[in-house]
């Protein structure tokens, strides 16, 4: 059954995942993703929920691997290593207007995914494979 262009939203697309705050240090995220190697991204917020940024994996892996990063960075706030850009989405966001961001963005940060908030605060995370599935179902 197609799914009709304008009734998919944002929303629709958001998962609950691991978030991290300032406090978190390079060498927390890093171990983080080294454990999970599952794990694509994990938005930053601040204190009121609000996106600061997202750790993408590829980045933080290889920035943890260069020669004295952790000696010098580990302690450090994770936002050292954030991404604070990524794509982020209001939950009302239309499939038309998410397909059209993602369309624009570095290949590299493809399976990364894009942020999704509800008046300027975090409520999940949304996968491109998910997307790309809805375009692929969706009457135009």
């Amino acid at each position: 059954m197609d799914a009709d262009v304008a009734a998919v939203t944002a929303g629709q697309l958001a998962h609950d995942g691991p978030v991290a705050t300032p406090a978190l240090s390079c060498a927390e995220v890093i171990e983080m993703f080294r454990r999970d190697p599952r794990l694509y991204s994990v938005p930053v917020v601040d204190e009121a929920g609000r996106p600061l940024g997202l750790l993408r994996s590829l980045l933080v892996l290889h920035r943890g691997a260069e020669r004295f990063f952790l000696e010098i960075h580990g302690r450090a706030s994770c936002r050292l290593l954030m991404d604070a850009n990524p794509l982020v989405f209001d939950v009302s966001a239309s499939l038309r207007t998410m397909s059209e961001a993602i369309s624009n963005i570095d290949d590299r940060f493809m399976v990364d995914g894009f942020v999704i908030t509800r008046e300027g605060c975090y409520v999940g995370v949304g996968r491109t494979s998910e997307l790309l599935r809805a375009l692929r179902t969706c009457r135009w």
